[in-house]
Parts: C-alpha cells; sequence; structure tokens
C-alpha cells in the first residue's frame, strides 16, 4: 500500500474527512487507497479554514499511521477552501477517509512511499475491510488500455 506523510494538523482533517485536498508541489500517477502518516513535526502555525475549529497539534499523534483516505484524482486549480494557490490539487474522496482508533508508530518518508508488510498488517487488523485490490493497494488504479491492434490480418 502507499503512504502519504502529512504534517498535523492537516492528517487530522484529512482522516475525520473534513479536508478534501491535499496541497502537493507535485502530481503523482497514484490513485485510491492512500495510507495518512502523521509527520513526526507538527505546523504549529496552521489554521484550518472556516467553519472548521483548528485542534491544539499538541493533542494529535505525530509520527503515526493515523488513518486511510481514497485519492481521486490531481488536478490544479481547485474550488476547495483547504486548497492553496501554486499547488497540485490531491482530490480526497472524503466520504471514504477512515481514522484509525489507534495510531500506529513508525518513521514517515517525503512524498508517497510503500508501507512495510508488518505495518500493512497492523492497519488491515483494525480496519478489515481495507483492501489492497480495491481500485488502489499497490498499484496505481489507473485503466490501461487495451493493447494497439497492428492493422494487419492474421495469415
Amino acid at each position: 500500500m502507499k503512504a502519504l506523510s502529512v504534517k498535523q494538523p492537516w492528517a487530522h482533517a484529512i482522516v475525520r474527512g473534513w479536508k478534501d485536498v491535499e496541497n502537493r508541489s507535485r502530481r503523482t500517477k497514484h490513485r485510491g487507497w492512500l495510507v495518512i502518516h502523521a509527520s513526526g513535526s507538527p505546523n504549529r502555525q496552521a489554521r484550518y479554514p472556516r467553519r472548521w475549529k483548528t485542534p491544539d497539534v499538541d493533542t494529535l499523534p505525530t509520527s503515526a499511521i493515523v488513518g486511510v483516505a481514497w485519492l481521486h484524482y490531481v488536478v490544479t486549480p481547485h474550488r476547495s477552501p483547504w486548497y492553496s494557490e501554486g499547488n497540485y490539487a490531491w482530490v480526497l474522496n472524503i466520504k471514504r477517509a477512515c481514522k484509525l482508533k489507534k495510531p500506529i508508530l513508525c518513521k514517515g518518508k517525503l512524498g508517497v512511499w510503500n508501507v512495510p508488510p508488518a505495518l500493512v498488517r497492523a492497519l488491515r487488523r483494525q480496519l478489515p475491510g481495507l483492501k489492497p485490490g480495491s481500485r488502489g493497494g499497490h498499484r496505481a488504479a489507473v485503466p490501461r488500455r487495451p493493447p494497439r491492434r497492428s492493422g494487419r490480418r492474421p495469415d
């Protein structure tokens, strides 16, 4: 499974199903389930858009997998109040976001990274309905094109 490290309080907003866009400087070809990892250093100056109360970052877990979200597509720009101009909007399906009951401690990495198998097993124990084959496990869920025909008939 693929994961993305996100600073708190943004990781909290994603897994709670509030934040529908993750701002990134690069695109990704990955589509489907994305494990959300709360990075070790929170963003203490972060403020949520209107309508949402920003939680105290000292109460949120860090250096841990906190949930999963469904990466639907990547665009720029986007109308979401969470979108930050000049970035790519990684659009998340907030109805499919899910917070873990107990965060799984682990170190993160930059960019999209592969979750080690032992952590995938721990994740599945908390979310038994999560299946990698359900469009987005270890492969990007990009529709494959049918093979091209050469135009020649077989002899």
